[in-house]
C-alpha cells in the first residue's frame, strides 16, 4: 500500500469481490466502499501500531483469511506487515518537541517495523 500524502496510518480496511459464474449468468459482487452497498460491510483491521507515513512510502505485507473450526461463519485473520519510514521528515523544520513526538510514534529514523497481529471475527 501506498501512501498518497503525509499522514497517520493506524487501521486498513478490508473487502472482497466475489464472482458466481457457474450460473446461467455471471455475476460479480463487491462490498468495496467504492460501490453499492450490499448486505455484507467492510473490515476495519486496526494496527497495534500508529504509522506516520510520508507521501509514497509503502507499507507491505499479508493478510491471511480462514474460517474457524468451530463456526464456518466466523473468520480468523492473520495480518503480517512490514513498514520502513522516514522518522520526523513531514516539514522541513522542526522543533525539538516535535522531532520526539514523530520519534515516539515511529522509534528511530529508518528503524524497520515487522509485526504479525491475529484477529478473529464473529
Amino acid at each position: 500500500m501506498k501512501a498518497l500524502r503525509n499522514d497517520f496510518c493506524h487501521a486498513l480496511v478490508v473487502w472482497f469481490d466475489v464472482g458466481f459464474t457457474q450460473g446461467h449468468k455471471e455475476i460479480w459482487m463487491s462490498t468495496s466502499p467504492m460501490t453499492r452497498s450490499t448486505h455484507w460491510r467492510q473490515t476495519v483491521v486496526y494496527l497495534h501500531d500508529e504509522l506516520c507515513m510520508l507521501k509514497n512510502e509503502e507499507l507491505s505485507g499479508e493478510l491471511r483469511i480462514k474460517r474457524t473450526k468451530h463456526n464456518k461463519r466466523h473468520l480468523d485473520l492473520r495480518l503480517t506487515y512490514h513498514f520502513a519510514g522516514q522518522c520526523g521528515d513531514l516539514e522541513e523544520e522542526q522543533d525539538e518537541e516535535e522531532e520526539e513526538f514523530w520519534r515516539a510514534v515511529n522509534g528511530v529514523a529508518g528503524q524497520n517495523i515487522s509485526k504479525t497481529h491475529y484477529y478473529r471475527m464473529r
